[in-house]
């Protein structure tokens, strides 16, 4: 995104790092109480922008991303991620209020094709972009967005390399992406790095594995995401490897998610450590939970890997 407005001749502004003091700016907006935290901070991040005295917001209402050759059923956005922008419009009505322009496009990654035509209607028809410049930016910014896919992924493959030559104890951290915020996920990546622990994220990973078996409905694309990072985790012979899952208290998606990463672990005779996040006000439970889980590790010794993983598959209703 900030490549295709830049390309459009605007300047990016983001909104401040998060804090709780953001947090706070929005929590007088917030319509439900249990809604998971990554919803309720972005009110405040909305305010933070506002303060600062942008001409515009943008938060698109992305339906759909990418759709994968992997067997999955589909790949929706969370109802929170894709609608969340309409709350925003509600609650803190950024133009009626305070004569902001809240500029929320229904896009769809699904396919270039309709990403092209969402893309178009907003940067075309609603800003007015001439179509040339506009075709120029969009190209530009589906390399960059590669690029950077690419460049995570040779990170990954760096670590899992490194991992293989030193025998060095590794986790794979499966997690959606707004996890990547260290507010919400609490410096979890940072904490266990420092007990000395390759970390690794799902995309980082080069994954090919199919969902075909997946024992639930594959419609959710960050779920999707984290089953394959699962099964790819599951099916590594020569890497010291353990799984945690960051969830957010009050994801909708992750009640079947987490039991079903569970299962497939299992299988294969690994153990995913759970790890839920969000309004808390002190790390130090979570620091105590990673330290109990590598003297698990060290216990444990070497994985023993499965071959034919002992799984009962569940008949699928038709």
């Amino acid at each position: 995104w900030a490549t295709i407005l830049t390309e459009c001749g605007y300047r990016v502004q983001l909104s401040s790092p998060s804090s709780m003091a953001i947090a706070e700016k929005g929590s007088g907006t917030v319509m439900s109480d249990n809604i998971c935290f990554p919803a309720k901070i972005a009110n405040g991040h909305i305010y933070d922008l506002i303060e600062s005295g942008v001409d515009r917001i943008f938060y698109p209402s992305v339906v759909l991303e990418k759709s994968e050759d992997d067997g999955s059923v589909n790949s929706y956005n969370c109802p929170v991620v894709t609608g969340y922008p309409d709350v925003i419009d509600s609650s803190i009505s950024p133009l009626t209020k305070f004569g902001i322009p809240f500029d929320a496009p229904i896009i769809s990654f699904l396919n270039e094709d309709l990403l092209y035509k969402g893309c178009k209607a907003y940067f075309v028809n609603i800003l007015g972009i001439d179509k040339k410049d506009f075709d120029k930016a969009f190209k530009k910014a589906l390399k960059e967005q590669v690029r950077v896919k690419e460049e995570l992924k040779k990170e990954g493959a760096k670590i899992i390399k490194y991992a293989k030559e030193s025998q060095t104890p590794t986790i794979l951290i499966v997690s959606r992406p707004y996890h990547i915020d260290p507010l919400i996920n609490h410096k979890i990546p940072e904490t266990i790095a420092s007990f000395g622990i390759n970390v690794l994220t799902e995309d980082g990973l080069d994954i090919e594995e199919s969902l075909a078996d997946v024992q639930v409905l594959t419609q959710w694309s960050y779920p999707n995401k984290m089953f394959k990072a699962a099964l790819w985790a599951a099916a590594q012979k020569d890497l010291k490897l353990e799984v945690v899952q960051i969830n957010s208290f009050g994801c909708g998606p992750d009640a079947t998610t987490s039991d079903e990463i569970k299962s497939i672990l299992n299988s294969y005779g690994k153990n995913p450590t759970l790890i839920k996040v969000d309004e808390i006000s002190s790390p130090g439970s979570i620091r105590l939970r990673i330290r109990s889980m590598i003297e698990s590790m060290k216990m444990k010794g070497d994985f023993v890997y499965r071959e034919k993983p002992e799984r009962t598959y569940i008949k699928k209703y038709e």
